[in-house]
């Protein structure tokens, strides 16, 4: 590639951002994150592992607008956020495979 690319394209250190759709997909799964946030709800023992309220305010406070730049939105909402959903969907998946034994 050094006879195609100048060397300022060819140097570059700089990486991507992974996921960089992330507030897209957020958009889009705020419904069923609210779902399975009354799911976990229900089931009281959930609450013992997660800020439940914390997650749903989180929700409640979601914007997609530019903020979601700000370092401390993306630690709320990508990491957090999402982090906190994925680990209570995995409890409810393992909590609903125990009780239907």
């Amino acid at each position: 590639m050094k006879d195609v690319l100048p060397p300022e394209i060819l140097d570059i250190k700089t990486r991507g951002l992974q996921s960089a759709d992330w507030p897209e997909q957020m958009d889009r799964a705020i419904p069923q994150i609210r779902e399975e946030l009354e799911k976990l709800k229900a089931h009281g023992s959930a609450s013992n592992y997660l800020d439940i309220k914390s997650l749903e305010k989180a929700l409640d406070d979601w914007t997609s607008t530019g903020a979601l730049n700000i370092k401390e939105a993306e630690l709320r909402y990508r990491i957090r956020m999402l982090r906190g959903y994925q680990w209570g969907a995995s409890y409810a998946m393992r909590m609903s495979k125990t009780s239907n034994k």
